[in-house]
């Protein structure tokens, strides 16, 4: 069932804080409204920007183990490029799941270094 808004909140603000604010709802994929509710609110929102660099990190741990398996490197580079890139994709999960946990409120004390 969905949330019956009827209630309008009129603020004013210069034109550069009007744009910044439809900058920010941009980035984070909300509408003006949706977007000033949960900022105002407190909620946590994850930004697309978030999203790319946890896509741009999976990507970099998956060329780098793809190219742990070319048989034109040494063994050596080989266990390198295989070890970068499961420590890429082991950070990529970590920052996936705090991003996850911010969305959802459930976020998790963790020790650091702690996966």
């Amino acid at each position: 069932m969905s949330r019956k808004l009827t209630t309008a909140l009129r603020l004013r603000m210069s034109p550069d804080e009007y744009q910044t604010v439809m900058k920010m709802s941009a980035l984070h994929h909300e509408t003006l409204s949706s977007f000033a509710r949960k900022a105002i609110a407190g909620i946590q929102m994850t930004s697309y920007l978030d999203q790319e660099a946890m896509d741009a990190l999976r990507q970099a741990s998956v060329a780098l183990l793809a190219c742990g398996m070319k048989d034109e490197y040494t063994d050596q580079e080989k266990k390198e490029l295989m070890d970068a890139g499961r420590y890429l994709l082991a950070v990529a999960r970590r920052v996936d799941a705090l991003l996850d946990e911010l969305e959802t409120g459930d976020a998790v004390v963790r020790k650091a270094g702690a996966a």
